[in-house]
């Protein structure tokens, strides 16, 4: 069964469901207020940190590339994988369920499969 594409604006290509809160196993995120909250505790996560949480949460069940994490944190320099790592780890040691897709990018990984 295909899935319905988010309604986008017919005048201006924005994706309407873009502000709102998402909530996948236990991770609640509002990109509106960029808060979020794993299992009820806050996460108090910074500006790239919470880009990239959020990244992968929305893009769920597919990856996202590594590149294209780095792009949407801003990051110009070298080595945009050792950047987006770093920030991997910090989500990570905070509990998140995040898959490493080898050679490629990341994925939030939950427990749960798509329905």
């Amino acid at each position: 069964m295909a899935t319905a594409a988010p309604p986008i604006c017919p005048h201006c290509g924005y994706d309407l469901m873009a502000d709102r809160p998402i909530e996948r196993d236990g991770l609640w995120i509002d990109p509106a207020l960029r808060i979020a909250t794993w299992n009820g505790q806050p996460l108090g996560l910074p500006g790239a940190t919470f880009t990239i949480i959020y990244s992968l949460v929305k893009a769920w069940p597919a990856y996202v590339r590594t590149t294209a994490l780095a792009e949407r944190i801003g990051y110009e320099g070298d080595a945009p994988d050792r950047m987006v790592k770093t920030y991997i780890h910090r989500l990570r040691k905070a509990g998140l369920p995040i898959r490493n897709i080898t050679a490629v990018g990341y994925a939030w990984h939950p427990t749960k499969e798509p329905a």
